[in-house]
Parts: structure tokens; sequence; C-alpha cells
């Protein structure tokens, strides 16, 4: 499973998951090295500090990130896997909160085709 299918996937059913579901989903998302606890907690709702206890803290991680942009970087994905692009969905992204950065690495989009797309998309 990728990283932005597990997260969408966590975020979407996380409310259905028992408390050890929500453990298993926090350490597999840190073990991508790219969410921050703070991130990690938003995504499955479990605290910070219960976060940090089940996965140490590592460099370069987090950024700015809203789990309601995980719809647009999804279908993003799916339109680049076929080779097509909608440069709206890009900013969509953008505009619900989560920074060019954190998208691109998310997505595995390089940042400077990322950010364009979110120009393109604004005209």
């Amino acid at each position: 499973m990728t990283l932005l299918a597990l997260t969408q996937a966590t975020t979407t059913y996380g409310a259905t998951l028992d408390r050890q579901g929500k453990f298993d989903a926090a350490v597999a998302l840190a073990e991508h090295n790219i969410f921050s606890a703070r991130n990690i907690s938003q995504i499955t709702g479990l605290a910070t500090t219960t976060v940090l206890r089940l996965a140490p803290k590592s460099e370069k991680t987090g950024g700015r990130f809203n789990p309601e942009s995980l719809p647009h970087l999804v279908r993003l994905m799916h339109l680049r896997a076929n080779g097509e692009v909608d440069v709206r969905e890009a900013k969509a992204a953008v505009d619900k909160g989560t920074s060019t950065t954190f998208a691109a690495r998310l997505t595995g989009i390089p940042t400077t085709t990322f950010t364009r797309y979110v120009k393109e998309a604004r005209g």
C-alpha cells in the first residue's frame, strides 16, 4: 500500500479502528519519515504524546498538512498514473491548507513540478 493510500484509508476509516488499529496505523505512517507526530495525530485521532511514545521523532518530518486535501492528492496521483494531469487538483490541495512542499513529498511529485501545477491552475 502506498503512503498516500495508507494515509487516506486511515483518515477515512480511522473512526472505525480500535485503539490497537490506530496504534498500528500510527507506526506504519511514522515508518515513512514524512509525517510529524502532530500530523500522525491529526490522521489517526491519537494524542500527540501517544504517537511520540509509539514512534520516536525523526528529522525532516512534518509540515503544513490538512487531511481534507487527501482526496485531491489521490485524484492527482491517479491521473498521473494514467499520463494525465489536472493542475486544479494540486491547487485544491494547497487551498485546503497543505503546503506545496509537503504535498510534493507525500505524492512523490518533485516540488518544482507540484509548484508549477499550482501556478498553472492559478493562471
